[in-house]
């Protein structure tokens, strides 16, 4: 049996050439560095201009829910693959988990109106991710803030149903999420999973870092079809590496092309599997499953 691997994109360098131009202007408006203790004040770090033209490691912190809204003069039409790209400043902390705070990603035609990218938190809520603590890259998806310093999340335009093909987007508007645990407070993804991400985070540099928006145009990923057997390790991993019938039962999870997760429970049921999506990651050199499609 071949099975066969394409590619898909999540990321981006900030020297990738399809990054046709950065956000003209952006208007920010801070949060608490801790909602639970508003006596703090306002998150502090960095300036407005840290935010603007390309990434470059300099940030400004949004602080609890707050919001960064960039202005694209030329506008951004919906385009073929992703067409923006959100720089933060996560840090690797090994296996797969990076010290992430996260935001909401929405876009606006008329600055008015805005439609926000939908998001799927599998983040345990059994307990509070504290102020230092970890995310799993994979259990996030749709939400900017994953991955490290002058690397873009990127987003697709198709995925916002309110958006059709014609339309031309002028607003790119960045949400801190409230990674607290209190319904009452915390925020929630597309699906009404509560978001665990690092609190709190009482400092000046409180809540999601903002580096730059990129408006992306003809992003080129990989397109060659290899064979399962050409991939180092055998390409039937899943994120941290390991052989797939690790995962049958085990709560994890085969992510489909809209970014949303599958839990994998029968390993008889994926091994019908003729035919994988697979992820490639260009700064790591590392291939993911994205999509089993059964029966092909």
């Amino acid at each position: 049996m071949i099975l066969i691997a394409q590619c898909g994109w999540s990321q981006i360098s900030y020297m990738d050439p399809a990054i046709v131009s950065w956000g003209d202007s952006v208007q920010v408006v801070r949060g608490y560095q801790d909602l639970n203790d508003t006596s703090l004040g306002i998150a502090g770090y960095g300036v407005v201009a840290d935010a603007l033209g390309e990434a470059d490691g300099n940030v400004v912190s949004l602080g609890d829910g707050g919001a960064a809204t960039y202005f694209f003069a030329s506008g951004i039409p919906d385009g073929i693959g992703p067409e923006l790209a959100i720089f933060e400043n996560a840090m690797d902390m090994g296996d797969g988990q990076f010290f992430a705070e996260l935001a909401f990603v929405e876009v606006s035609i008329n600055g008015i109106d805005y439609y926000r990218f939908p998001s799927q938190s599998l983040t345990q809520t059994n307990g509070q991710v504290n102020g230092f603590g970890g995310l799993m890259a994979y259990d996030i998806q749709g939400l900017a803030g994953i991955y490290p310093t002058q690397i873009g999340a990127l987003f697709d335009l198709d995925e916002i149903a309110e958006i059709n093909p014609s339309d031309t987007i002028y607003f790119v508007r960045c949400v801190d999420v409230i990674g607290i645990l209190d319904p009452s407070l915390g925020s929630y993804d597309t699906e009404g999973n509560l978001i665990n991400d690092p609190y709190p985070t009482p400092y000046a540099s409180s809540g999601f870092d903002l580096d730059a928006v990129a408006h992306v145009k003809d992003y080129n990923a990989p397109t060659s079809i290899e064979t399962i057997a050409h991939f180092n390790h055998s390409a039937m991993l899943i994120n941290a590496g390991r052989g797939l019938a690790d995962y049958v039962d085990q709560g994890c999870w085969v992510l489909d092309t809209k970014g949303m997760r599958t839990q994998i429970t029968s390993l008889t049921e994926v091994c019908k599997g003729y035919q994988w999506i697979m992820e490639y990651n260009r700064i790591s050199d590392q291939w993911k499953v994205v999509k089993v499609i059964l029966g092909v």
